[in-house]
């Protein structure tokens, strides 16, 4: 019984160390892909939010490149760490991988377009003319919605997660004090306008109320009780 257990142990450990080895090369793979695209996708970015300001030195190109590479790859790459999580915590979620990467694509370009043009749209326009707000401070500042929304949108599948593993208890979720909570997180990232505040509240907010539903959902079928 303890050579079966060793030898389960064994194959275990190496699988686990194949999928970790697997998700790094694939992480390599994308930030290569990312960078080689980035110069591509911001040109695009300044067209389509409008912004005036055509005028970058290679240092701050550069920058632009570096953060916009980084923060997709983190991002791309939040399925395969679910992947290797939940590999680790013997936890089934084939289907859940699938989903995260669909969302991880969803949040960032819906981050990166329609919610940073809105908010980009309602900064002041003549202070982005008199240089208060350089092209490097506009497109960082669009990429980090990009991000947060990405990151939120993941909350369908990481409040049922934590749920699964007693980390966190759906029966003390409060729908008030979430909001209230982020509402001053988004106050922090956005601008002090309450319009940007709110753009960036809604997907966090949903996220969170479709993962306490799933997380629900889940439970019942567990209990078989509903």
């Amino acid at each position: 019984m303890e050579e079966f257990e060793t030898i389960k142990n064994s194959i275990y450990t190496k699988q686990l160390i194949s999928l970790i080895k697997k998700g790094l090369i694939s992480f390599c793979i994308i930030v290569v892909t990312m960078w080689l695209i980035s110069k591509y996708i911001i040109r695009h970015l300044i067209n389509y939010y409008s912004i005036n300001i055509t005028t970058i030195n290679i240092t701050e190109s550069l920058d632009i490149q570096i953060a916009f590479t980084l923060m997709s790859a983190l991002i791309l790459s939040i399925p395969m760490i679910l992947n290797i999580i939940t590999y680790f915590l013997e936890i089934k979620a084939n289907k859940k991988i699938w989903i995260s990467f669909i969302l991880a694509i969803s949040g960032l370009i819906i981050g990166l377009t329609i919610m940073s043009k809105n908010i980009i749209l309602g900064l002041n326009q003549e202070a982005i003319i008199q240089g208060t707000y350089s092209l490097k401070n506009i497109l960082t500042f669009g990429m980090s919605i990009g991000f947060v929304t990405a990151l939120s949108m993941q909350l369908i599948l990481l409040i049922p997660l934590l749920n699964q593993l007693n980390l966190i208890d759906i029966k003390k979720y409060n729908p008030l004090i979430l909001i209230v909570v982020t509402y001053f997180i988004c106050a922090w990232i956005t601008p002090t306008d309450l319009t940007s505040t709110l753009i960036t509240m809604i997907p966090m907010n949903i996220s969170m109320f479709l993962g306490v539903k799933l997380s629900k959902t889940n439970k019942c079928e567990v209990e078989q009780k509903c």
